[in-house]
């Protein structure tokens, strides 16, 4: 088959959603849904390789947790330090979650980092780049909007707003790193399923690989 008829066969497809093209890509369905799967898992894995690093650093300090964290001036009751530690802890039981999380990061990465390959970007940083900010911002939001819930019920009657803003920006960078970090692994994943080069190239419909 020549490369007209391949091009002839992409372009064939109706218009997918918002009118954007719709190439013919093998595996991308499935790399969606394989990569909604593995976020959980490697958020999960991020997040515990943070507390055992905290754990080592502690053990290489000649302390426990709460003394480390006492020298360096953390506080359990301090608002930013806990919002980092609830990004940390709901990040691990994240998957507790998953019959909801999977659906959502699905329709997200089929609709951000599924969209590349019929776009004809092949090239894998991108994917890696578009997958980290999806996760980014699913985990970032997820474990912001979470401290205000979890912190802002002990406080309906006095609500301090200043200290449930500091937990908010704690759980958010935090939880916004470990889905980044997350991320990146899962583009990885996504990219080698598509192989996007070897089917783009093949039937001549690559494009300049540009971030946008």
């Amino acid at each position: 088959m020549s490369t007209s008829d391949y091009r002839s066969i992409a372009e064939d497809r109706p218009p997918g959603l918002f009118g954007r093209p719709n190439k013919r890509i093998s595996r991308n369905k499935l790399a969606c849904f394989i990569s909604a799967i593995t976020a959980v898992m490697f958020v999960a894995m991020v997040a515990f390789l943070l507390i055992m690093f905290w754990q080592l650093v502690a053990v290489l300090s000649d302390a426990d947790i709460y003394e480390l964290n006492q020298r360096l001036g953390f506080d359990d009751n301090d608002p930013l330090p806990s919002g980092i530690m609830l990004a940390v802890i709901a990040s691990v039981f994240n998957w507790y979650f998953s019959p909801i999380i999977i659906p959502i990061a699905w329709l997200i990465i089929s609709q951000t980092t599924g969209r590349l390959p019929h776009r004809g970007i092949t090239k894998r940083s991108t994917y890696m780049i578009w997958t980290a900010i999806t996760g980014a911002t699913l985990v970032g939001l997820t474990a912001s909007i979470g401290s205000v819930w979890v912190f802002g019920l002990s406080s309906l009657d006095k609500p301090d707003l200043p200290s449930q803003t500091l937990r908010f920006i704690g759980a958010l960078g935090m939880g916004s790193l470990i889905g980044f970090a997350a991320g990146l692994i899962v583009g990885i994943i996504h990219y080698l399923i598509v192989r996007p080069k070897s089917q783009l190239e093949k039937r001549g419909l690559a494009a300049a690989d540009v971030f946008d």
